[in-house]
Parts: structure tokens; sequence; C-alpha cells
């Protein structure tokens, strides 16, 4: 496939403030700025870092934050953050807010939530009375939601850690919970298949809002309108149900999702196989099929919701339109074969994150990618700003390699 060949300059503030902001918070701005994450989908390789971290480690939901031993590493920045008087092992899978802005962790029936910028714990979560197996945050980060083998899920304030609400009514513990995309809905769901959905504000269960389930609910995600709930189960089957319990679709054994970052598509591979199937995750119906040149390994989307990333065993991640079912870039990765393992992508669609095997002794590598922006776009930075261009890839395991250069 042709490919353009035009060199951009990399526009970065000082200090490594990436442009844009996080979708959360400059909702408006990302669809403004819609036209500029189409104009350009080429991407560049700026570094690599193995991942040979003590007792592993844990992502935000980007990929742009690494959890392990008790720091976060922001990938863009490379900044390494210490988290004040973080639990020792074992404690519960962590969670990060949307932006990435605050981490969730739990030690048993205790919740503790800290910034991951300062590294300060914000607050301790006390009121459960059994191990929290469940969390979420609210689509605007105000308020973090647990479900826990207590039989009971519970709303917190996610900056002071003060209890908002209680929810009671499943009679075995709560496996997973979900937010409604406006937030004015949750679901919950529990050991005995149970799923309720309850209004935030009233406390209660809506009306025509339970249903059971084949199997216990790993995890669950609503629709962009709320009118479908995407459901994966321990069975290794993803379902698609309404809020009334009237199964949609199902997916084949195996078969792993990604639903867009507006909730309006789902993306699903079989292991094995080199077709990306696309969905509407509001009625279920199959859209349309995407062929790859290799087995698929792993699939992803940009901020634009019209371009997917899709990772190959050949050692590509290829980024495909969905609307003209385009190529339009292919990221190479270093050796070629390799499995790309993970994809994710900035909230601003400026970085995007992969993970491929390197050895036996050090179990992946991540890489860091940044688009290359035309210099037409160059009026969105400050008088103060700078422009820097990198003149090689960066190797951070390599200590004789310098950065960049600054032009």
């Amino acid at each position: 496939m042709n490919y353009c060949t035009t060199t951009f300059s990399l526009l970065l503030l000082m200090g490594l403030t990436v442009l844009g902001t996080h979708a959360m918070e400059q909702d408006t701005t990302l669809q403004e700025n819609n036209s500029v994450l189409k104009s350009s989908m080429e991407y560049t390789f700026l570094y690599t870092k193995r991942t040979n971290m003590p007792g592993g480690y844990y992502s935000s939901q980007d990929g742009s934050i690494l959890l392990y031993k008790g720091t976060c590493l922001h990938l863009i920045t490379k900044q390494e953050v210490p988290l004040e008087d973080f639990p020792s092992y074992p404690f519960a899978l962590p969670t990060f807010s949307l932006d990435g802005s605050i981490l969730f962790t739990s030690v048993e029936e205790k919740g503790f939530l800290y910034d991951t910028t300062t590294g300060k714990r914000r607050a301790l979560l006390e009121g459960h009375t059994d191990c929290i197996d469940s969390v979420t945050f609210s689509p605007d980060g105000t308020t973090v939601l647990t479900g826990s083998a207590d039989r009971t899920a519970r709303l917190w304030n996610a900056v002071t850690g003060e209890l908002v609400k209680e929810f009671t009514r499943h009679t075995k513990g709560i496996t997973s919970v979900a937010y409604s995309p406006d937030g004015n809905t949750i679901l919950t769901a529990s050991r005995g298949k149970l799923i309720c959905l309850w209004n935030i504000t009233e406390g209660t269960t809506i009306e025509k809002g339970s249903f059971v389930t084949p199997d216990n609910v790993a995890s669950a995600q609503f629709s962009w309108d709320g009118k479908t709930i995407l459901l994966e189960l321990p069975d290794f089957f993803t379902y698609l149900y309404n809020p009334t319990g009237k199964l949609l679709l199902k997916f084949e054994r195996g078969t792993i999702v990604a639903l867009s970052p507006d909730r309006k598509a789902i993306l699903s591979r079989k292991s094995g196989t080199k077709v990306v199937n696309l969905w509407n995750a509001s009625t279920g119906k199959f859209v349309e099929c995407f062929e790859c040149p290799a087995c698929v390994s792993s699939i992803g989307w940009t901020p634009d919701n019209q371009t997917i990333i899709i990772g190959l065993e050949d050692g590509t991640a290829r980024l495909v339109d969905i609307t003209t079912e385009k190529e339009l870039h292919v990221l190479q990765h270093d050796p070629p074969n390799s499995c790309v393992s993970y994809i994710g992508c900035s909230t601003d669609g400026n970085f995007i994150f992969t993970r491929t095997p390197d050895s036996m002794s050090t179990p992946e590598r991540v890489h860091v990618w940044i688009r290359l922006l035309p210099t037409a776009h160059t009026t969105s930075v400050s008088k103060e700003g700078t422009t820097l261009s990198f003149t090689q890839p960066i190797n951070l395991d390599d200590d004789s390699q310098k950065e960049c250069s600054i032009q």
C-alpha cells in the first residue's frame, strides 16, 4: 500500500506537555479536533522500554500509565511517581479513572484512592465488611462504585472518600459493577447470576431492570444510549443484552471484544483468525469485517471513533478507517514477526502504546509511538511553546542514547 511520506514537525510544549487534553475533561474540544485527528494518522516510533518489573504491572485504560511495585510510570512524560503508603501484596486489581488521574486499589474490605500525578493518597474507603471484588469510576471521575462479597455495592465521593449511597438487594457477593454513559444508572451483578439496574438518584432498582445470566459476570459495559449491555462471562463467551434481559448477540467462545470510545460500535476478533468484525453496539447487528494479512492478536480504537488499530502476529499494528476500509498507516515493530499483544491510544490521539514479547527473561516490551502533526496546526501552540524534533528512535534501556535534540 502507498503511504504519504511527507515529514512533519513534532509539536510538544516545553516540559513534555501533550497537545490536547483528556477526552472526559474536554469532550467538546475533542469533537472539534476530529478534523485534525483525521488529517494525520501517521505515527513514528518514539521509544521502547522493557517491562521486567518486579511483581508485574497494570495499566490505565488508555495504556499511558503503568503501575508497578507501588509506582506509576507515565509513559508520555517518562515520569515515575511513587505512591504514598501503597499497600503491599496481595491487593485487588488496580483500576484507573477514565482520564488516568486517580487510581483505586483495595486490600480485602478497604479501598484506597491515589492521585497518580503527585502520588498522594487521596482517601481511605471504609464500610464494606468483606472483600471488594469489583470497582468502576463514574464517567466524570467524581464518584467511584465498588462491589463486594458482602452482597452490597457502595457509591463513594472520589475526592473525599465519603460514602454517598449503598445498594442492597443481592443475596450473594457482587462480582461486577458498571456505569451508564450518562452516569445516572449503575449495574450490579452477583454470584447468583443476577443483574440489577439502579437509579443512582433514588437508590432503587429500575422497573424491569433485573435479569439472570448464564454464569457470573466478569465485566459489564453499557452502549452509548444505554439500550444494550455488553457482558463478559467466565465461560469464555461474551453476550450483548438489552436492559430487560433479552439476548441480542452471543459471540463465539474465546472472542475478544473492544467497545469504541463513544460506545456506539463493537470490534471483535477470535484467536487464530485473520478477521476483525464490526458490530452496532445498540442493535447487535453485524456491520462489516476487515481481512488482515496475518492472524489478529489485539484490537483497539483511536479517539475519533473512526479509526481502529489492529495488532497482528507478524509484528505490525495497522490503522484502518472503518468507513472507507482504507489502511492508513502501519507500525512496524522490531524484531519482525513478534506478536503485538496489546494496543492503547492516549485520549488526545497523539500517542499509541503497543506491547510485544521480548525474551524469556523479560516478558514484554512497551513501545510508544507519537503522531506526526501537520505544521498547519502549529497555531494551537502558545507563544511559550517550543518545537522539538526527534532525530532518532529512543531506547530507554540504552544509556548512551540521547532522548532528543531541540531545534
